[in-house]
């Protein structure tokens, strides 16, 4: 039988469940067995004209089958039923665990690793869990409890003959674990292919306009083609190994049989046993048999199961150290009562020496940074792409830990401890905005689900895009699409925006927010900017001279470093770095 630790540990607070579900199944087997039992009854008293100790005549014994068939039947009803709704709690409570470290690593981890990938083991390595708990680990356990229970009735009846049947038991059981670590390997080469070619077929549907303009479809669909053959490839070699193990398997528990059977004859022949209790042996080991051969199919549909528990474990025991969030991994459901809703709406943010790498084998991202923005005031970044201005706005909205220095915001140090009180005093609009699949109305909600319809549309208003939205098929019940393919990228933009105002908060983040907007839209929606920030504390990233002049500060970024900091017209007098950013404007 094969069981690990992550195995029982993904089980979680379903091991009872999974438990009764085995006695279940353990229950459904005895009857089979005793069926058997019954049957050697029938064929001896009829050989010897025996007198059963337990039942009167024959027909008891009949009514004793049928009663154990009509049972048996509606244990294996009620089982399956139980194992199926075991399997799915299981899965699904690992699919949230999965879900919660996802949060935890945050972008740290979800910039590294593609997202097919990621989907793949949320969904397909945790879906290949399903036979093992459902039907392997019942199947297994009961052929377990069986054995043990038929062995004790041998060891009655002949030692010799019972030590025979428990060798060849203790054969197949050890046999999963003896193939596991050739197992192990090709199923993470089967899971590794696997999510690669999930992630190229998503590749091809995400990017199909880019695709389409460049001509590049099939280039596209022969890579696909490419990586679905490495697929099949090692599914096949995966397979081959699982075939071998079940050939093994199904061989040692047919020559148990067997040899339990011509052991017991042996014996008998040799006067160590009456010759009558070979009809008990008979009946026994096919007893005995039936349940280890349904063990074996059940491995064979479960085994995809052990291997991807591998790939499930990596994901849910990545390093977290970069994270602000790893002291809620196992308890993000429940952390409301760590988000101060008093907001406090009088915000400095400081930085205090921060220094950050996103990987130590990587350059330095951002090098002994140190800045003051007083509440109610505005801060504007510039700086060429790479110098660590997005970087900033990622740490002080507590994506990432620093290596060294400090961030505050008010009167609290940007920590575990009140990282999402934090957040929950900031607003940002960034330079990729992501729109979920639903309406418009439910994008924009999510900057304050408890908005009431009157707030949504002042919001849209403020954010220039109310009346766009009116002119749609279904004004604001109108699906977006995934990533909000169905708009333009100023159109989405101007959603993100709307959330913002919406959520209303005394701490405002834009990255780049008006990038993707045409002038006339820019200039309507910079006039609904200022209004937004007036009198809160701003974090501005833009490279549009527009955008930054009349900043109470400006600071200028350069492969990590501030160049200088002042106001527009103080930098255009001292900083030469600064003058030539703007004059590639004009």
């Amino acid at each position: 039988m094969f069981i690990n630790k992550n195995l029982i540990g993904f089980a979680g607070n379903y091991k009872k469940k999974l438990l009764f579900v085995s006695f279940l199944q353990a229950l459904q087997t005895l009857t089979l067995s005793a069926i058997s039992l019954l049957t050697a009854f029938i064929v001896k008293r009829l050989i010897r004209n025996f007198e059963a100790t337990v039942f009167d005549d024959l027909w008891s014994i009949f009514v004793a089958i049928f009663s154990l068939v009509i049972l048996r039947f509606a244990i294996s009803k009620y089982a399956s039923v139980q194992a199926l709704k075991c399997s799915v709690g299981i899965k699904r409570n690992l699919r949230t665990r999965l879900q919660k470290k996802i949060f935890v690593l945050g972008p740290a981890y979800t910039g590294k690793h593609r997202t097919g990938g990621i989907v793949s083991t949320i969904w397909s390595k945790v879906e290949w869990l399903n036979d093992y708990y459902a039907k392997y680990v019942p199947s297994a356990i009961s052929a377990i409890i069986n054995t043990i229970i038929i062995f004790a009735i041998l060891i009655l009846i002949d030692p010799i003959v019972a030590i025979t049947c428990l060798l060849f038991s203790a054969a197949v059981l050890v046999c999963p674990i003896a193939f596991y670590q050739i197992m192990k390997d090709k199923g993470f080469k089967e899971a590794s292919a696997s999510a690669k070619y999930y992630s190229d077929c998503l590749d091809g549907i995400q990017g199909i306009v880019t695709l389409k303009s460049f001509n590049s479809n099939d280039k596209q669909r022969e890579k696909i083609n490419n990586q679905g053959e490495i697929l099949r490839k090692t599914i096949m070699q995966h397979l081959s190994i699982t075939f071998l193990e079940n050939l093994t398997l199904e061989f040692f528990a047919r020559l148990g049989a067997a040899a339990t059977v011509v052991v017991g004859i042996v014996r008998a022949l040799n006067g160590n046993m009456e010759i009558e209790n070979l009809v008990y042996i008979l009946f026994l080991s096919t007893a005995w048999l039936n349940p280890m051969s349904a063990m074996i199919s059940a491995w064979h549909k479960g085994y995809r199961g052990a291997t991807g528990a591998e790939k499930i474990s990596d994901m849910l025991k990545q390093d977290t150290s970069i994270s602000l969030f790893n002291k809620f991994e196992e308890n993000i459901d429940n952390l409301s009562y760590l988000i101060n809703n008093d907001n406090n709406r009088n915000l400095d943010v400081s930085f205090i020496d921060v220094n950050f790498f996103y990987n130590k084998k990587e350059k330095q991202v951002l090098k002994n940074i140190s800045f003051n923005i007083p509440n109610g005031t505005t801060l504007a970044i510039v700086g060429p792409s790479g110098s660590g201005k997005s970087t900033i706005a990622n740490l002080l909205c507590g994506f990432y830990r620093t290596d060294t220095g400090s961030i505050k915001v008010g009167d609290k140090i940007l920590n575990e401890e009140n990282v999402l009180s934090i957040q929950n005093q900031i607003s940002a609009v960034w330079q990729e905005n992501y729109l979920f699949y639903g309406t418009c109305y439910d994008n924009i909600l999510m900057g304050n689900p408890n908005a009431t319809h009157e707030e949504v549309i002042n919001a849209t208003k403020r954010a220039n895009i109310h009346n766009f939205i009116m002119n749609l098929e279904n004004g604001y019940d109108t699906v977006v699409g995934e990533r909000g393919v169905r708009l333009s990228s100023g159109e989405k933009q101007r959603i993100s925006i709307a959330r913002a105002f919406l959520k209303d908060t005394p701490l405002i983040i834009f990255d780049e927010a008006t990038s993707a907007l045409d002038r006339r839209n820019e200039i309507a929606i910079q006039n609904s900017l200022n209004k937004l920030i007036a009198g809160k504390t701003t974090l501005v990233i833009a490279h549009r001279l527009e955008t930054i002049k009349n900043a109470e500060q400006i600071l200028v970024l350069r492969d990590g470093f501030i160049e200088g900091t002042g106001t527009h017209k103080e930098l255009l007098g001292k900083s030469n770095f600064y003058q030539k950013l703007m004059s590639i404007q004009v």
